[in-house]
């Protein structure tokens, strides 16, 4: 890396930290969704029988197949997985920025109920190369996102909260 100014490295270490936290989000992502697929094989072809209708579903698995995000999940050593309170954590904030495009979500204020992915993490598949990845993705975003409820006005962060609520 000759010729890079220390501005140039520190931005490169910075893409590079991007980079590993994606791949391991995926990754976690993946694994759970490959576990539902693997334990609950009806829950996972009826998430991707309802998902695969839908554009943003369709646009998600044209930039992951243009991004070759397979490639960048599965070369090299496993991806360190998050915790899966951790992942939901985080896939709160997705959720609730679509919760905000959807004003009537919240006012109709249903109530998922609870799911889990029957998997704890060292039960969950290591990852292979194989045409559902991005399904599994998918499925693993929205079993960790239901397990946690983040759809319920009560546990979902608003934009501008720290932290979610306490629930009552």
């Amino acid at each position: 890396m000759s010729g890079l100014l220390p501005g140039d490295r520190a931005v490169l270490g910075l893409l590079r930290t991007v980079n590993g936290l994606t791949r391991s989000g995926l990754c976690t992502l993946a694994r759970h969704g490959a576990a539902v697929r693997r334990d609950d094989p009806e829950r996972a072809a009826g998430l991707t029988e309802v998902l695969a209708a839908w554009p943003l579903f369709k646009g998600g698995q044209f930039l992951f197949d243009l991004l070759e995000w397979e490639d960048f999940m599965l070369d090299g050593d496993p991806a360190p997985l998050w915790p899966a309170g951790e992942a939901a954590v985080v896939l709160a904030g997705p959720v609730a920025w679509l919760r905000a495009l959807l004003p009537a979500a919240e006012a109709a204020g249903s109530e998922p109920a609870a799911t889990s992915t029957g998997s704890e993490q060292n039960e969950l598949p290591e990852l292979r190369a194989h045409f559902r990845l991005y399904e599994d993705v998918v499925i693993g975003a929205v079993a960790l996102a239901g397990a946690a409820n983040p759809l319920t006005a009560h546990r979902l962060p608003r934009p501008g909260e720290a932290s979610p609520p306490a629930a009552t």
